[in-house]
């Protein structure tokens, strides 16, 4: 496709409604992680993503891109700075409230500084594309772009979960190493033995850590 129609925007606050639809209109619908967790209809998911997107969205470090004609905006990359050893988020929140998807996240990222050392790195922690933009090259762009940041926030990583294959291939292809890696069927409820992801959604099987050094 051609970019020259889209721009590319930092986005603040003041985006946080149109983030909001992209994400309840699109990543509810079309990502396999609230699929493979049986919760495209839990309520609970909402109010989890209008937490984690506000307060990323209050540091002006996610990106998108915005069609230059309609202003629309087609492309959204959350993205936050986080300490290698500490995350805040898991840490205050109790684990029985905690989601299928902030489980893995948790356990992913746990003792992570062990093996990378202190420091801090950028989160890319969600990308969502309007259908219509699909597989355009949109995410590997602002996969680019996010890695930019980082580099001005002085971050020593860029790091991403990713429960969704063209991501991964996406990440393999700028270079990142893989850390961490789950088949999502098999990743159960530590008090219950059940699995988090009971429905299996071709070809996005597996949950991937990824990290690229700056």
């Amino acid at each position: 496709m051609e970019f020259d129609q889209l721009e590319l925007v930092k986005l603040g606050l003041e985006d946080l409604p149109e983030v909001e639809q992209i994400l309840l209109q699109h990543f509810l619908t079309n990502s396999p992680v609230p699929k493979a967790a049986r919760m495209e209809n839990d309520k609970r998911l909402i109010p989890l993503l209008k937490k984690t997107v506000t307060t990323a969205l209050r540091d002006n470090l996610s990106l998108g891109y915005r069609d230059k004609t309609s202003k629309q905006l087609v492309a959204f990359c959350q993205n936050s700075v986080q300490l290698l050893n500490n995350h805040a988020y898991y840490r205050e929140t109790p684990n029985e409230l905690l989601l299928a998807p902030s489980k893995l996240a948790q356990n992913f990222l746990k003792d992570i500084h062990k093996e990378l050392g202190n420091g801090t790195y950028l989160y890319v922690s969600r990308i969502t594309v309007l259908p219509q933009y699909a597989r355009s090259g949109l995410a590997t762009k602002l996969t680019v772009e996010s890695e930019r940041v980082a580099i001005e926030m002085k971050c020593n990583y860029v790091i991403m979960i990713s429960m969704n294959a063209f991501m991964h291939k996406v990440a393999e292809k700028l270079g990142y190493r893989l850390l961490r890696e789950t088949r999502l069927l098999d990743f159960c409820d530590e008090s219950s033995g059940l699995s988090l992801f009971p429905v299996e959604v071709p070809p996005h099987t597996h949950a991937k850590l990824f990290c690229k050094q700056l």
